[in-house]
């Protein structure tokens, strides 16, 4: 998780330099494969660090869609069209 908080924080940096499409891009392609990576050996981690990932993909959700923190999840997840990190862990399984 400390990959991704880092690369995160590079990501904001650049957020008002990029176009959305191309935010998003960068997210599915540098960022959420480190957060996948292995998930079928993993998914019994305990609930703290799974809120912990979706926090991190929410926030990845906010940079993209320039939302604020008080925006719900599920506005996120409509406006970007991306899965919850459980939805793909149980999708991956199959």
């Amino acid at each position: 998780m400390i990959k991704v908080s880092s690369r995160l924080f590079v990501f904001r940096s650049v957020k008002n330099k990029l176009k959305r499409s191309h935010l998003q891009t960068i997210y599915i392609s540098f960022i959420r494969p480190l957060m996948e990576y292995g998930d079928i050996v993993w998914d019994n981690i305990p609930d703290y660090l799974k809120q912990s990932l979706e926090s991190l993909q929410l926030e990845a959700a906010r940079i993209v869609t320039g939302a604020t923190k008080l925006t719900y999840r599920q506005l996120l997840y409509d406006e970007t069209g991306w899965q919850t990190p459980h939805t793909r862990r149980s999708n991956h399984q199959f």
